[in-house]
């Protein structure tokens, strides 16, 4: 028979999940100077080349790495392109420069731009993982990360983890989640498309987990059924007190 501290168990649980589900939702942001950077400018670099974003879009998207650097071609729809090239440096954020340069469609180079990324330096290093679906690169410090690579989640744990960036290889949604509500998670967009996420906590984390998502919605909807879950347990558990104490006063 279930009694009031089930009833708080209950609701301790229906708390915890709607703090998981919510907080990626409410975490991600615009904000950090770095992430500014970078939406400024790819906006400049499109409006200097007439890119209309209302009637233009990516097409495909190609990303190559090497042991210096992360080249990401995004193809559009008025057959321009736009190459982001990150160089990569043993810093707190792992990029100590981003080169933004717009292709017209007769491959010619309509604009580009370089922006120097400032971060602290120290004893880091940085390491690429990828699935089918995006790259992260992380910097951190100690040991190597232990990594648990699904065909569309990366879980990353057991270090000390400086910052992460991930890159959607196709279009997408990537739902990070670092187990804490109050670390935020930044986005770069393109024309209105997510194409690189940023984590960077003001202290380092010790666990990140990145899943993968065509829409956010389904990406939440083994949440929600935990949710439904633990709200049937707690009405369930109501009724049960409101009887016990209905027989209490008969």
């Amino acid at each position: 028979m279930m009694t009031r501290y089930t009833l708080i168990i209950a609701i301790a649980l229906f708390t915890a999940v709607l703090v998981i589900i919510t907080s990626p939702l409410t975490s991600y942001s615009i904000s950090n100077y770095f992430i500014m950077q970078l939406n400024n400018n790819i906006n400049e670099a499109l409006s200097r080349c007439g890119v209309n974003p209302s009637t233009t879009f990516i097409v495909t998207r190609t990303i190559t790495t090497t042991n210096t650097s992360i080249i990401l071609d995004l193809s559009l729809s008025n057959n321009y392109d736009i190459r982001i090239i990150m160089r990569l440096a043993n810093n707190q954020l792992p990029v100590n420069e981003v080169n933004i340069t717009i292709i017209s469609n007769n491959s010619a180079i309509c604009y580009s731009t370089s922006i120097p990324i400032s971060s602290a330096s120290g004893t880091y290093n940085y390491v690429i993982q990828g699935t089918n679906y995006f790259i992260e690169l992380l910097s951190y410090s100690g040991s190597t990360p232990i990594v648990t690579n699904g065909s569309s989640s990366l879980l990353t744990y057991g270090t000390t983890i400086n910052s992460a960036i991930i890159i959607p290889t196709i279009t997408g949604n990537v739902i990070c989640n670092t187990g804490s509500p109050s670390i935020p998670i930044y986005i770069v967009y393109a024309l209105g498309r997510p194409i690189i996420y940023v984590v960077q906590p003001s202290k380092p984390i010790t666990s990140i987990l990145c899943r993968y998502s065509q829409s956010l919605n389904s990406s939440y909807l083994l949440m929600a059924l935990l949710i439904g879950a633990a709200a049937a347990l707690i009405y369930e558990a109501a009724l049960v007190i409101m009887r016990i104490n209905r027989l209490k006063i008969t």
